[in-house]
């Protein structure tokens, strides 16, 4: 059943208008991060395409407001993506100095500095702030 518009919704079955009107409805409410709250939002866009409005539907369901806190769960896959780049850039480039190291072929400060240039690369969120 594909639904573009008025027309479209009065040529569908008393059955199937009840089931699309349902997804209208549950596409008015909702939520929105902003400025560090989660706040109500209303839109109408998708029911006045239809020409309809929110008297339309009075019983139009709430969802349950999120309980994540977006900005931190971006902080957190920053640094989860900032761990596993240290991890693949220390396998790759450090690992091999202190190698080098241990065997007198290359210095302790090379390989240090070869860590630092790594944390430096790929800064976890914390120390980016800093």
């Amino acid at each position: 059943m594909i639904v573009n518009n008025r027309t479209d919704f009065d040529a569908l079955s008393q059955a199937d208008q009840a089931k699309f009107k349902t997804r209208l409805a549950a596409s008015i409410y909702g939520w929105e991060w902003q400025d560090g709250e989660w706040v109500q939002k209303i839109s109408t866009s998708t029911i006045e395409r239809f020409g309809f409005g929110l008297d339309d539907f009075p019983d139009a369901p709430m969802p349950e407001q999120p309980t994540n806190n977006p900005d931190e769960d971006a902080k957190a896959q920053e640094l989860a993506e900032a761990k596993r780049s240290r991890g693949v850039a220390y396998a790759a480039e450090a690992d091999p100095l202190f190698f080098k190291y241990q065997r007198g072929e290359a210095t302790e400060q090379e390989w240090l500095d070869k860590i630092e240039e790594i944390r430096a690369r790929y800064p976890y969120p914390e120390e980016a702030e800093e």
